[in-house]
């Protein structure tokens, strides 16, 4: 009999017991639907006389659990004798399929409904890989089993499509709620948010609600700055650009009123930058503590801030950059490292080389021990606070070190042999650096910036070749420099993809023509070369992809 429904059916006899076993284990209004499925096909009626009245009736009797029991999920009878009073009659027929798996163990099944919900198949004895069939009277296709993966899910998927598809829906754009319209327009970038906003009301607020990222300037989008981060309360990123001082009489400023409505409106913020902006260290305390989830922290030209906003927190910031900020102590930069220990990202710039703070970038060094990028202009470092620096942050990988004048030769070089994986170096406008930084054993390296090495002779200068492993070379303002070095750098550094050389007086078009012989396959960028000159190279070597010459 099992045989026999599962044909008609158009499934295996495994689901078909999968399915009653569900239905004895369920309340009455989930049977009628599996009743209504099997009973058109057995040719039975539909009334309610036909059907047990209580959920009582559908539980099987223990005095006939061995009569229907089977052997095993391969659908063998032990009783051969049970088909014939199954086909008796059509309350015989319904008995029969509810009673089929009467005595068999019982099976973990999902607590999902049966009807138009993923159900989870029994794992026992299935086969991986292979298709599993559904009731076709729900209207199911064939579903795939992954293997390892969350069958509910993936069951439930597929008869959540089966069912839309059975049911002949057809739905427009007009009739998505805003939470999907919201998944939709958030896969969109700027200029595309900005046009759905212009279209109707409801999908202005749905392309606020998407915003992720913002910038506000100087101006009318200042003076409603409540307003603003009040409709994009879900942003991520935000940027507040005032005016440098050339262009106005004096930066814009942030009082403690406008950062708490920042705090209290943007309680997703990941990254804020604030650039010609005047702030209180209290006023971004207050955005510290009502933003617990902000990642990186850039402040460029903010005056007021010292540090101690930092003070009694302790942040998730992974990036820090803290550019011409006047009001910098060593004692705030103390606070700071303090509370920022989880810090991969760290730069400091300053504009007055006169005064030290060295003090407070050491105390990065000694809270941050992850530092991975490290960067410094005219903090008044020393070698041996260098040295100490490295010896801290073993890990980090790029460094950007610029005028910086107490720093010499020697104590580069000791710098850089305690940092192995170094990929990315930048030096520029040292006075008391001369040479070319020693790499020794380094093969990380990838990138180098070389910036105004005005006493570098060019015999130093082609120690670069020895760099094999480099990706990207920039030389700025190196006067001693000359075609016959270049030309040795682009045969060695098989690996250059980006040559870039800038006001370097002794490069001419010798250059670009060992260029073209060494067959290099890097962009060659040369700027303010005054050995450049006009008509020295031909039309068609100007039209090379790869090759942009600036002639005077």
């Amino acid at each position: 009999m099992a045989a026999f429904v599962a044909g008609l059916l158009g499934m295996s006899q495994q689901e078909l017991r999968f399915r009653v076993q569900r239905a004895n284990h369920m309340t009455v209004a989930p049977l009628l639907s599996l009743f209504h499925s099997v009973s058109p096909l057995l040719g039975l009626t539909q009334s309610s006389s036909d059907l047990p009245a209580s959920e009582e009736s559908l539980s099987p009797s223990p005095s006939s659990e061995s009569a229907q029991g089977f052997k095993g999920l391969d659908g063998e009878q032990t009783h051969a004798d049970s088909d014939a009073p199954a086909l008796a009659s059509p309350r015989a027929d319904t008995i029969s399929v509810l009673e089929l798996t009467k005595g068999e163990p019982q099976i973990g099944l999902c607590e999902q409904g049966l009807c138009g919900r993923g159900q989870a198949l029994p794992q026992g004895e299935e086969e991986e890989g292979k298709l599993q069939r559904f009731c076709s009277g729900e209207g199911l296709g064939e579903v795939p089993s992954h293997e390892g993966g969350d069958e509910d899910e993936t069951l439930g998927a597929g008869l959540a499509a089966a069912a839309t598809v059975r049911a002949g829906m057809e739905t427009s754009i007009v009739q998505l709620d805003q939470g999907c319209l919201a998944q939709i327009i958030s896969q969109m970038d700027l200029s595309s948010l900005r046009a759905c906003s212009l279209v109707c009301r409801d999908w202005l607020e749905v392309s606020s609600s998407a915003r992720t990222s913002v910038t506000l300037r100087n101006g009318p989008q200042i003076a409603a700055f409540p307003k603003l981060v009040a409709r994009f309360s879900r942003i991520h990123t935000l940027h507040v650009e005032g005016r440098a001082p050339a262009d106005a009489p004096s930066v814009l400023s942030l009082d403690d009123a406008v950062m708490e409505v920042l705090a209290q409106s943007c309680g997703c913020l990941r990254e804020l930058r604030l650039k010609y902006c005047s702030l209180s260290d209290a006023g971004l305390a207050a955005v510290l503590r009502g933003c617990p989830e902000l990642l990186v922290l850039g402040l460029a030209h903010s005056e007021g801030f010292s540090g101690e906003a930092f003070s009694g927190l302790c942040c998730k910031l992974e990036k820090l950059e803290l550019n011409v900020c006047e009001g910098l102590t060593n004692e705030g930069l103390v606070v700071a490292a303090a509370a920022c220990s989880g810090l991969k990202d760290f730069g400091i710039y300053t504009a007055q080389p006169n005064r030290s703070l060295e003090q407070g970038v050491e105390a990065f060094s000694k809270a941050c021990p992850g530092l991975k990028v490290f960067a410094v202009h005219a903090c008044r470092l020393t070698d041996e606070a260098l040295q100490r620096i490295a010896a801290r942050c073993p890990l980090i990988q790029q460094i950007s070190v610029t005028c910086e004048y107490y720093i010499t030769d020697r104590g580069l070089d000791a710098f850089l042999a305690l940092l192995p994986r170094v990929h990315t170096v930048t030096l520029q406008k040292n006075r008391a650096v001369s040479g070319i930084p020693q790499f020794g054993s380094n093969r990380c390296l990838r990138r180098l910036r070389l910036g105004w090495l005005c006493t570098t002779p060019d015999e130093v200068l082609k120690g670069l070749a020895n760099q094999a492993g480099l990706e990207e070379l920039v030389l700025i303002c190196c006067p001693f420099l000359t075609d016959a070095t270049v030309e040795k750098i682009l045969t060695c550094c098989k690996k250059l993809t980006w040559l870039m050389l800038h006001s370097s007086k002794l490069v001419t078009a010798e250059t670009v023509s060992a260029y073209i012989r060494c067959g290099s396959k890097a962009r060659l960028e040369i700027k303010r070369c005054s050995g450049m000159k006009k008509g020295a190279l031909g039309q068609d070597v100007l039209k090379l992809k790869k090759l942009q010459v600036q002639c005077f």
